[in-house]
């Protein structure tokens, strides 16, 4: 493959219809993979997801869905639970930031814990935010394949990451327990890296 202007010679490019869809925010319902949930659900409870659909495979301890909105309401969980956020994106991403600073406005209030599922957009303000106030971060090896609806779709046009918020007030030991935990269950997905 050799470089022809900005066009790669030799490159397969996708069908222009389909990464017309693809690349669009028509859908907000970019449903949670179940084996990212799984992974969630091995490192501990769910105990809140307010970013629920109703084709949701989470099945957390409380979930919020629309109409109702889960940045609005207080994300309180046991101290056994964590918040699962796998945010709608928004008309081009926009909405993405507004549940980063849920996240963390619930870490540093209420000392709330949360796994975010997220694109792996290092070029934006919110995910340097959201590497300020995390612990781990994990940079999924290829493209995860969402859900719309009920149905599978194929590998997301985007890359994707999976940050861990750590609950404000716990002692070294816990974040070092965490730290652990988080790369035993997400190691299996891509590379892992501590904050």
């Amino acid at each position: 493959m050799r470089s022809a202007g900005r066009r790669l010679v030799g490159a397969n490019p996708m069908n222009p219809k389909t990464r017309a869809v693809m690349m669009s925010s028509a859908s907000d319902d970019w449903g949670t993979p179940q084996v990212i949930v799984d992974a969630v659900k091995r490192y501990a409870p769910i105990g809140l997801d307010p970013c629920g659909g109703p084709n949701s495979v989470v099945k957390a301890k409380c979930t919020i869905k629309p109409p109702q909105d889960g940045i609005h309401v207080k994300w309180k969980v046991l101290p056994t639970e964590i918040v699962f956020v796998n945010p709608p994106f928004g008309p081009r991403g926009a909405w993405v930031p507004l549940w980063i600073e849920k996240a963390i406005q619930a870490q540093d209030d209420e000392g709330t814990e949360s796994i975010l599922l997220v694109t792996a957009r290092t070029d934006t303000r919110w995910f340097h935010r959201l590497f300020t106030k995390g612990l781990m971060i994990c940079f999924v090896k290829g493209r995860l394949h969402f859900r719309v609806g009920n149905a599978r779709t194929g590998p997301a046009p985007f890359p994707s990451s999976v940050a861990l918020l750590p609950g404000e007030y716990i002692s070294r030991e816990r974040l070092e327990s965490q730290r652990r935990k988080f790369t035993d269950v997400f190691s299996p997905f891509g590379k892992v890296v501590s904050l």
